[in-house]
């Protein structure tokens, strides 16, 4: 929950809708002057130097979608910092990444029993591409930070009060300026 709390204090959502529409642009503007080569090209006027241009267009949408991965992988490291700090225990984060990706292994096994059923294949994606970093990556993140962080405190609280303390953490930065 710490993890969640952190992406809404870093304003997360609305990066994310910000990057999507970079990289909606960039494709939408792609496409239209692809079409624009394209005419030109079946026009005839195509001169060499285009074909480079038309390189760019095409591999345009594929390096903002790049640049927007990368980016999101960014704010989840973020995201576990912070909650780290929000609950001064980076051991226990790290224990619920751990538990999280043993029961997406044991899930991929039981999707793997029934593929026969599925239309698409699996379609494993290239790390450049993904929104999160490896798990392992994240963890071994968490672990660097145990014993080198003091839980955040916003007013005294006791164990039991955590739930409180977020509440309070949450209320603090996620005021509406």
């Amino acid at each position: 929950m710490a993890h969640e709390v952190a992406h809404l204090k870093n304003r997360d959502s609305l990066v994310s809708v910000s990057d999507g529409l970079f990289v909606q642009s960039i494709s939408t503007i792609s496409g239209l002057f692809g079409f624009l080569l394209l005419l030109l090209a079946l026009g005839g006027y195509m001169k060499p130097d285009l074909i480079s241009t038309a390189l760019v267009v095409v591999a345009a949408p594929y390096a903002a979608q790049v640049l927007r991965a990368g980016l999101m992988r960014t704010r989840e490291r973020m995201a576990d910092q912070d909650a780290a700090v929000l609950t001064g225990d980076p051991r226990s984060l790290a224990s619920a990444l751990t538990k999280l990706e043993r029961y997406n292994r044991y899930m991929a096994g039981v999707y793997r029993r029934f593929r026969f059923i599925y239309a698409t294949g699996n379609t494993a994606e290239s790390s450049w591409l993904r929104s999160h970093p490896p798990t392992e990556e994240r963890i071994r993140d968490l672990l660097s930070l145990e014993g080198r962080l003091v839980p955040m405190r916003v007013g005294g609280y006791r164990s039991g009060k955590r739930l409180r303390v977020a509440r309070e953490f949450a209320a603090q930065t996620l005021r509406v300026v």
